[in-house]
């Protein structure tokens, strides 16, 4: 690791002590990226799941979206650029995985073009069963 990687660590630390917990305004005060203060609390935490300590607003926001279009589905794509991320759909996809695990959400794989020979997953509410 750099010798200004571990400063910026030792920083991020130093203001933690100190009582500042927000994201955006540890950033700031460090001067790297919000994502970057993700990482940083990854590694203090052990190595956990970066999915579960990196992005744990997705699921609810997920969830929500598609309880509020309950007959539809939606690419982890569609959810991304829908949720303000842009074309960057891989935490949205770790989150429908995992609430797809909880039995909330269910995935169908589906033709994306008529001949059928690219498909696409689509992600819609779990249909209760019973």
């Amino acid at each position: 690791m750099s010798r200004q990687r571990v400063e910026r660590m030792e920083r991020y630390q130093q203001l933690l002590r100190e009582g500042v917990t927000d994201f955006a305004v540890l950033a700031y005060r460090i001067g790297v990226t919000e994502r970057t203060i993700h990482r940083y609390g990854h590694r203090l935490a052990g190595g956990r799941d970066r999915r579960v300590v990196v992005y744990p607003e997705y699921k609810p926001r997920v969830l929500w979206h598609l309880q509020a279009y309950p007959n539809s589905r939606f690419s982890a794509g569609e959810l991304a650029r829908v949720l303000g991320r842009g074309n960057r759909y891989a935490p949205i996809n770790n989150a429908l995985r995992d609430l797809q695990r909880e039995k909330l959400v269910e995935s169908v794989v589906e033709p994306r073009v008529p001949n059928g020979k690219q498909v696409a997953i689509r992600w819609s509410l779990a249909r209760e069963t019973g």
